[in-house]
């Protein structure tokens, strides 16, 4: 299976719980289980919350006639997946042919502080490039008034 696109779209130093047939492609990070588990001990002996869960609910359903376990599985996390979203604890971030992908609302913050930073550093290399014209355009908006005036 194809799981690039939303895969890219997990940051390399996140946590992640996923479903079966995705740990493989994750088996790389540090912090990582196997959904429907949603809480680890980090490094520090701390308890936390995952800030990704990945589930890939269409293969579970396309073997689930094959095989029983897929069947009881898919059971089991369809539930889970609607309490998260529903208690708000996760939101939905991408959906695509049957693979979900949520994260907590903290990591969320984090995330878009991340990119408002990025915005806010883009914000102040436009305005100080441009802050001699504008200055230019004022003085001269002035001046005219001025003429105007008299």
């Amino acid at each position: 299976e194809d799981y690039s696109f939303i895969l890219a779209k997990i940051s390399s130093d996140a946590s992640v719980s996923a479903t079966t047939h995705i740990v493989p492609h994750l088996s790389n990070r540090r912090e990582m289980l196997g959904f429907p588990g949603l809480e680890l001990i980090n490094d520090a002996g701390e308890t936390i919350s995952v800030n990704y869960v990945i589930a890939d609910v269409r293969q579970l359903q396309q073997y689930q006639a094959a095989f029983g376990d897929d069947r009881e599985k898919l059971l089991e996390i369809i539930p889970v997946i609607d309490r998260i979203l529903e208690q708000n604890r996760y939101g939905a971030i991408a959906f695509q042919d049957g693979i979900i992908l949520c994260s907590t609302v903290l990591f969320r913050i984090r995330l878009l502080c991340r990119i408002g930073r990025f915005f806010v550093g883009s914000w102040r290399g436009f305005w100080r490039r441009n802050k001699g014209i504008l200055s230019r355009t004022e003085a001269q908006r002035r001046g005219g008034r001025r003429r105007n005036l008299e």
